[in-house]
């Protein structure tokens, strides 16, 4: 894991050697759960929890808001999170997808897995030999495994260059909605289950022609 730092390199982050401000604790709830929590959110839309046993904060979890659009079923998703280390050993995050299941609500959405970096076939290119085209393959990306160092942190962000990912979206993300995602730490204890929410629009999306016309008659 490399650390995300803001100028001509962007990754995630890892920074060691401070103590983690440990106001607002939220606790989180066991296996197979939603995370109560979950449905709180900050100023900026993201989630806070804990882990079981305090020894891991996971703060303003969410999904960045993607356009009227949203992202679409199939495709993959960025994730925004601070994970912090409340203690004097090293401790290991791993971030998964969970399925939805009929307890959800309706307007969660599952997904495949959860990856660091990679990225989504963008289409042919041409090749060496004139004539033929090559299709890139996609890269994976690496499986959502965090190592933080004691009282140490990890930041992800849309501007890293190697982002947190949600793949394999079931179907359509947007404002409004949210993403299943289970937190395991090495601590032990059950694993967080959380919804990570869309963020929402600063401003109200703008209208269609359709609607102005209709008010100018």
């Amino acid at each position: 894991m490399t650390p995300s730092t803001r100028g001509h390199r962007r990754v995630a982050v890892l920074f060691a050697g401070a103590a983690v401000a440990s106001g607002l604790l939220l606790s989180g709830c066991g296996a197979g759960q939603l995370a109560e929590t979950a449905t709180k959110a900050t100023a900026i839309n993201g989630v806070n929890l804990e882990s079981p046993d305090g020894a891991v904060s996971v703060r303003d979890l969410s999904v960045p808001y993607p356009g009227v659009e949203g992202y679409p079923a199939g495709g993959s998703a960025p994730v925004e999170v601070g994970l912090f280390n409340n203690t004097n050993d090293p401790v290991t995050v791993r971030v998964s997808a969970v399925p939805v299941t009929d307890e959800d609500w309706a307007t969660v959405v599952g997904a495949e897995s959860v990856v660091i970096g990679g990225s989504e076939q963008t289409g042919p290119t041409p090749s060496p030999e004139p004539g033929t085209v090559e299709v890139p393959q996609p890269d994976p990306g690496r499986d959502a495994i965090v190592q933080l160092p004691a009282n140490g942190w990890a930041l992800f962000s849309t501007d890293d260059t190697e982002p947190l990912r949600v793949t394999g979206l079931a179907d359509p993300l947007a404002a409004g909605y949210s993403v299943n995602l289970a937190f395991e730490f090495s601590t032990g204890g059950a694993p967080l289950v959380v919804a990570a929410p869309v963020d929402m629009p600063l401003t109200p999306a703008p209208r269609a022609p359709a609607e102005h016309d209709e008010e100018e008659h």
